[in-house]
């Protein structure tokens, strides 16, 4: 094409398509396609090859590739950090994951839902607070209320004072809630368990 005419002499190449036919497969359906070349000769190459104008690109083969040498843009030593660096993220979650999942012993029975505070060998020591059936906000030892501490049951009682191997035993103050004796108060001391010694009495109406 272009051979000997004025206007045509500098094409070297054409390519000439039209539609697919409807008879054909979709799996296999190709473009039907006329190609030329300078003066009407046409290459052996392309004589021998099928019709694949519009066809996706071929893959290179699993030799080719590994022929590419260094040309794929990673290294193994680059993929084995970015695995150790991706690997390290979960790996840390793990450990925190199981330090919270670590629980704080309180012995009192009615305390045995959460705790927050210090841990000593598994059990609660210092000043912490524990929440179950009753609440308790004050100090621990070897996971036993011991100590200045205040413990609040679900009907309103209230003890506020000291404590010493889980029982009320010092100095303190009962507040009763709910029930009979709604409102009514004792102040003094306390040994293990129940008022004992000198302390103070004072009723809802006022009397003491």
């Amino acid at each position: 094409m272009g051979c000997g005419h004025a206007l045509r002499e500098g094409i070297r190449h054409a390519l000439a398509l039209r539609r697919r036919g409807d008879h054909q497969r979709r799996a296999r359906r190709q473009p039907r396609a006329l190609a030329l070349r300078h003066c009407g000769r046409l290459g052996d190459r392309l004589r021998a090859r099928q019709p694949g104008v519009g066809s996706a690109p071929r893959v290179a083969s699993r030799q080719e590739r590994a022929g590419a040498g260094g040309r794929t843009g990673y290294s193994r030593a680059g993929v084995g950090a970015a695995v150790r660096k991706t690997w390290s993220v979960p790996v840390f979650l793990l450990f925190v994951s199981s330090a919270q999942a670590q629980e704080c012993g309180v012995l009192d029975p009615e305390l045995r839902g959460s705790y927050a505070g210090p841990c000593v060998n598994g059990l609660a020591e210092g000043r912490g607070s524990a929440v179950g059936t009753a609440e308790y906000r004050g100090e621990f030892k070897a996971g036993r209320k011991n100590g200045k501490g205040a413990k609040t049951w679900p009907n309103g009682d209230r003890y506020e004072g000291e404590f010493a191997e889980d029982r009320k035993e010092g100095v303190g103050a009962y507040t009763w809630g709910r029930g009979p004796w709604q409102n009514e108060r004792y102040v003094g001391s306390f040994l293990e368990d129940r008022r004992h010694g000198f302390g103070v009495y004072r009723y809802a109406t006022g009397d003491v």
